[in-house]
Protein backbone atom coordinates (compact mmCIF):
# COMPACT_ATOMS: atom_id res chain seq x y z
CA UNK A 1 0.00 0.00 0.00
CA UNK A 2 1.12 3.55 -0.87
CA UNK A 3 0.01 6.71 0.57
CA UNK A 4 1.03 10.26 1.13
CA UNK A 5 4.91 9.01 -0.57
CA UNK A 6 4.77 6.58 1.95
CA UNK A 7 4.90 2.62 1.19
CA UNK A 8 3.26 1.14 3.58
CA UNK A 9 3.80 -2.77 4.53
CA UNK A 10 2.63 -4.60 7.80
CA UNK A 11 5.50 -4.72 10.09
CA UNK A 12 5.09 -8.98 9.94
CA UNK A 13 5.87 -8.61 6.97
CA UNK A 14 8.55 -6.08 6.63
CA UNK A 15 10.65 -8.26 9.75
CA UNK A 16 10.44 -11.93 7.48
CA UNK A 17 12.02 -10.13 4.05
CA UNK A 18 13.68 -6.81 5.08
CA UNK A 19 15.07 -6.89 1.84
CA UNK A 20 11.66 -5.51 0.13
CA UNK A 21 13.23 -1.81 2.52
CA UNK A 22 15.13 0.23 0.38
CA UNK A 23 18.54 0.46 1.87
CA UNK A 24 18.93 4.24 1.54
CA UNK A 25 18.33 7.45 3.51
CA UNK A 26 15.13 8.43 4.42
CA UNK A 27 12.20 8.37 6.91
CA UNK A 28 10.14 6.11 8.46
CA UNK A 29 6.97 5.86 10.63
CA UNK A 30 5.00 3.81 12.68
CA UNK A 31 1.25 3.35 12.76
CA UNK A 32 -1.27 1.18 14.83
CA UNK A 33 -3.73 0.11 12.61
CA UNK A 34 -5.83 -3.56 12.95
CA UNK A 35 -6.47 -4.24 9.41
CA UNK A 36 -10.77 -3.74 10.10
CA UNK A 37 -11.40 -3.95 6.57
CA UNK A 38 -10.58 -7.74 6.24
CA UNK A 39 -12.60 -8.45 8.50
CA UNK A 40 -16.37 -9.69 7.34
CA UNK A 41 -17.98 -10.41 10.53
CA UNK A 42 -19.47 -6.99 12.13
CA UNK A 43 -19.07 -8.89 15.67
CA UNK A 44 -15.47 -9.29 14.95
CA UNK A 45 -14.97 -5.57 13.85
CA UNK A 46 -16.56 -4.19 17.14
CA UNK A 47 -14.09 -7.05 18.82
CA UNK A 48 -11.38 -5.64 17.05
CA UNK A 49 -12.15 -2.13 17.68
CA UNK A 50 -12.77 -2.34 21.48
CA UNK A 51 -9.46 -3.98 21.58
CA UNK A 52 -8.01 -1.26 19.36
CA UNK A 53 -9.52 1.29 22.08
CA UNK A 54 -7.43 -0.91 24.83
CA UNK A 55 -4.05 -0.55 23.49
CA UNK A 56 -4.10 3.20 22.60
CA UNK A 57 -0.77 4.44 22.53
CA UNK A 58 -0.88 7.46 24.65
CA UNK A 59 2.12 9.91 25.42
CA UNK A 60 3.48 10.09 28.72
CA UNK A 61 6.35 12.97 30.18
CA UNK A 62 8.21 12.94 33.25
CA UNK A 63 9.00 16.12 35.06
CA UNK A 64 11.35 16.59 37.69
CA UNK A 65 12.73 19.51 39.70
CA UNK A 66 14.30 19.85 42.82
CA UNK A 67 10.81 19.94 44.85
CA UNK A 68 8.72 18.50 42.11
CA UNK A 69 8.28 15.73 40.48
CA UNK A 70 5.22 15.39 37.67
CA UNK A 71 4.15 12.73 35.57
CA UNK A 72 2.16 13.65 32.39
CA UNK A 73 0.29 11.67 29.93
CA UNK A 74 -2.40 11.92 27.51
CA UNK A 75 -5.96 11.08 28.40
CA UNK A 76 -7.64 8.48 27.73
CA UNK A 77 -11.11 8.21 26.54
CA UNK A 78 -13.78 6.65 28.65
CA UNK A 79 -13.80 2.85 29.13
CA UNK A 80 -16.61 3.24 26.48
CA UNK A 81 -14.63 2.11 23.00
CA UNK A 82 -13.28 5.65 21.55
CA UNK A 83 -15.45 7.42 24.20
CA UNK A 84 -18.67 7.34 22.37
CA UNK A 85 -21.85 7.20 24.19
CA UNK A 86 -24.15 4.17 23.92
CA UNK A 87 -26.30 6.12 21.41
CA UNK A 88 -23.68 6.56 18.84
CA UNK A 89 -22.08 2.85 19.71
CA UNK A 90 -25.15 1.92 18.41
CA UNK A 91 -24.87 3.54 15.39
CA UNK A 92 -21.44 2.19 14.76
CA UNK A 93 -23.19 -1.15 15.18
CA UNK A 94 -25.23 -0.23 12.47
CA UNK A 95 -23.00 0.98 10.02
CA UNK A 96 -20.78 -2.27 10.10
CA UNK A 97 -24.19 -4.67 9.75
CA UNK A 98 -24.49 -3.16 5.93
CA UNK A 99 -21.53 -3.89 3.73
CA UNK A 100 -21.68 -0.43 1.99
CA UNK A 101 -21.52 1.46 5.30
CA UNK A 102 -19.12 -0.82 6.90
CA UNK A 103 -16.46 -0.02 3.59
CA UNK A 104 -16.83 3.45 4.58
CA UNK A 105 -16.75 3.01 8.03
CA UNK A 106 -13.51 1.04 7.40
CA UNK A 107 -12.15 3.25 5.02
CA UNK A 108 -12.57 6.47 7.69
CA UNK A 109 -11.03 4.54 10.66
CA UNK A 110 -8.14 3.74 8.49
CA UNK A 111 -7.65 7.19 7.54
CA UNK A 112 -7.71 8.21 10.86
CA UNK A 113 -5.14 5.62 12.16
CA UNK A 114 -2.52 6.62 9.15
CA UNK A 115 -2.95 10.05 10.32
CA UNK A 116 -1.46 9.75 13.90
CA UNK A 117 2.22 7.99 13.76
CA UNK A 118 3.11 6.76 16.90
CA UNK A 119 6.62 7.06 15.87
CA UNK A 120 8.99 8.80 13.12
CA UNK A 121 12.60 8.05 12.96
CA UNK A 122 15.12 8.85 10.33
CA UNK A 123 17.77 6.50 9.24
CA UNK A 124 21.12 6.64 6.50
CA UNK A 125 19.98 3.09 5.60
CA UNK A 126 16.18 2.24 6.00
CA UNK A 127 16.95 -1.27 6.12
CA UNK A 128 19.50 -1.14 8.63
CA UNK A 129 17.56 1.23 11.22
CA UNK A 130 14.71 -0.94 10.92
CA UNK A 131 16.17 -4.08 11.25
CA UNK A 132 17.72 -2.72 14.33
CA UNK A 133 14.36 -2.28 15.52
CA UNK A 134 13.03 -6.02 14.97
CA UNK A 135 16.29 -6.67 16.32
CA UNK A 136 15.82 -4.99 19.41
CA UNK A 137 19.07 -3.37 18.69
CA UNK A 138 19.70 0.34 20.11
CA UNK A 139 16.09 0.90 20.39
CA UNK A 140 13.54 0.44 23.09
CA UNK A 141 10.39 0.32 20.40
CA UNK A 142 9.21 -3.29 20.20
CA UNK A 143 9.20 -3.47 24.32
CA UNK A 144 7.42 -0.66 24.47
CA UNK A 145 4.89 -2.19 22.39
CA UNK A 146 5.19 -5.00 24.04
CA UNK A 147 4.37 -3.22 27.60
CA UNK A 148 1.44 -1.68 25.48
CA UNK A 149 -0.28 -4.71 24.12
CA UNK A 150 -0.15 -3.82 20.69
CA UNK A 151 -0.82 -6.35 18.37
CA UNK A 152 2.30 -7.06 15.79
CA UNK A 153 -0.16 -7.49 13.33
CA UNK A 154 -1.74 -4.22 14.03
CA UNK A 155 1.56 -2.83 13.30
CA UNK A 156 2.33 -1.15 10.04
CA UNK A 157 5.31 0.78 8.89
CA UNK A 158 5.92 3.60 6.12
CA UNK A 159 8.85 4.19 4.29
CA UNK A 160 10.02 6.88 2.48
CA UNK A 161 13.64 7.22 0.68
CA UNK A 162 14.65 10.93 0.32
CA UNK A 163 15.47 12.33 -3.16
CA UNK A 164 19.33 11.85 -4.14
CA UNK A 165 18.84 15.66 -4.39
CA UNK A 166 18.80 16.00 -0.22
CA UNK A 167 22.57 15.66 1.65
CA UNK A 168 22.26 13.45 4.53
CA UNK A 169 22.33 16.35 7.20
CA UNK A 170 18.95 17.25 6.03
CA UNK A 171 17.64 13.72 6.61
CA UNK A 172 17.42 14.74 10.54
CA UNK A 173 15.76 18.12 9.95
CA UNK A 174 12.79 15.88 7.92
CA UNK A 175 12.39 13.83 10.98
CA UNK A 176 11.87 16.86 13.47
CA UNK A 177 9.67 18.49 11.40
CA UNK A 178 7.31 15.69 11.04
CA UNK A 179 7.89 14.49 14.79
CA UNK A 180 6.94 18.35 15.81
CA UNK A 181 3.87 18.38 13.80
CA UNK A 182 2.52 14.74 14.37
CA UNK A 183 3.81 14.80 17.84
CA UNK A 184 3.83 10.69 17.91
CA UNK A 185 3.78 9.52 21.97
CA UNK A 186 6.46 6.82 21.51
CA UNK A 187 9.24 9.55 20.21
CA UNK A 188 11.51 10.29 23.26
CA UNK A 189 13.18 13.30 21.83
CA UNK A 190 12.42 15.15 18.80
CA UNK A 191 15.53 15.34 15.70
Amino acid sequence: MTSDNFNWKQYLTLSRYPEDIPAKPGIYQWVHYPAIEYITDPDEILKSLSKYHKSQIISKDHLESARFVIDVRTAKSTDQTFGLSAQKWESVKRMLSEASSRSEFCDIFKMACFLRPFYIGKANDLRIRLCDHFERRNSSLLSDLDGLQVPREAIWIGTKAVDESLELRDVPVLEEIMQRICNPPLVKRFG
